[in-house]
């Protein structure tokens, strides 16, 4: 259990840069950005940095299935991490919400600290 709550608090610091599936590639960012909709859905993680060091390319165990975190409107997010096998290995469930340009992130488990990340770029296709 410490080993899976150990990946995913390096994973919540690593979050500074995620990816988005949508239907709608195309589509221009609102000028007002409601962050609390537009943060909703699966965002695969692409990378990011630590302390304001240099942007490090996160890696993906699995080829054919990229680990991701999944916002939900209640309130839930979960973290999902594929092995080697491309087994679904790794799952996690905590908390989140946004106050102004904070994302939140806390957890179920005492262990693992409470994240708070500033929201730097939210759109239909990217978080950073």
């Amino acid at each position: 259990m410490k080993k899976i709550n150990a990946k995913a608090l390096v994973l919540l610091v690593m979050m500074l840069c995620l990816t988005a599936c949508s239907s709608d590639d195309d589509a221009v960012a609102p000028i007002l950005q409601d962050y609390k909709q537009l943060i909703l859905g699966k965002w695969f993680i692409k990378g990011g940095t630590i302390n304001g060091g240099a942007f490090q390319n996160y890696v993906h165990d699995c080829p054919s299935n990229r680990d991701y975190q999944e916002f939900f409107a209640d309130g839930d997010i979960k973290f999902v991490g594929y092995n080697t096998d491309c087994e679904a290995n790794d799952t996690q469930t905590d908390m989140w919400f946004v106050e102004g340009e904070t994302l939140n992130i806390t957890s179920f488990d005492p262990i693992v600290a409470d994240m708070a990340y500033t929201i730097v770029t939210l759109n239909e296709n990217e978080l950073v």
